[in-house]
Parts: structure tokens; sequence; C-alpha cells
């Protein structure tokens, strides 16, 4: 899928993952200003979330990668907070097969769960259009 829409692209920062940790990092983000982008595999998260806290700040809700991604400014930037493993690299992959016109989600590929005691093994740094950080 090729995401190419930036008129509809409103929020600062997005949230991935709204379990405990995520969607308080989302609301903190928008009690402070932020225009937050929310997504979560489950959409039951998302609309909980909103229902709860939507007076918080001002939250874009999304139901797809593909649009959570279409709802960022420019330089892209996402919390990834899900699961340690699996999980983390199970969404990690889902981001890398989004095809944007800067080809800025090949960082996606290279930025892995790694353990801290060994670097990476081919270590490639972020394109300039796109913000990575993954919380583990």
């Amino acid at each position: 899928m090729t995401i190419d829409n930036t008129e509809g692209a409103r929020a600062q920062i997005g949230v991935t993952g709204l379990a405990v940790m995520g969607s308080n990092i989302a609301r903190n983000l928008a009690r402070h200003g932020h225009t937050v982008a929310l997504h979560n595999r489950s959409v039951a998260k998302t609309d909980a979330l909103l229902a709860d806290y939507g007076k918080d700040g001002d939250f874009v809700r999304t139901e797809t990668i593909e649009e959570f991604v279409g709802a960022l400014q420019k330089p892209r930037r996402v919390l990834i907070m899900v699961k340690a493993g699996d999980p983390t690299d199970a969404v990690i992959a889902e981001f890398a097969a989004i095809d944007t016109p800067e080809s800025e989600t090949a960082y996606w590929a290279s930025c892995r769960n790694q353990d801290p005691k060994t670097p990476p093994a081919d270590p490639v740094p972020p394109p300039s259009s796109v913000t990575t950080t993954v919380v583990t």
C-alpha cells in the first residue's frame, strides 16, 4: 500500500499499542498540546480510550496502519508501545510493508529489537524525514 495523503495529516505524533502504557503516553502527549494519532490492532481499545479520555486533548482515531501513517504530519513520529519481541517485530514489519513517496519506512526494517549488549549487525542511519522510537 502506498501512502501519499498529506492533506489529512494533522497529528504531530502517533501511538500504536494502546494498552496501559500506550494509552497513558498518548493522553499525556495530548494534554500537553500535541495532536496524537491513535492505533491499536483492536479498534475497541482505540474507541475505549476516546470514550473515556477523549476530552484530554486532540486525538485522531485510526483503524488501519495505512490510515494511521496517513494521519501523521511529516516527519512522521511514532511510538510503538507493544510487548517486546515478536509483537514488536510484527508491528515493525507492518510499517515496513507501507510504501511512502519518500520510502521513509525503509528504516523500520533495520530498527529491530536488539539485545542491548549486541550492536546491530548492519546499522543504518534513519532517513532525515523520519524519526523512529521503539519502546520495549
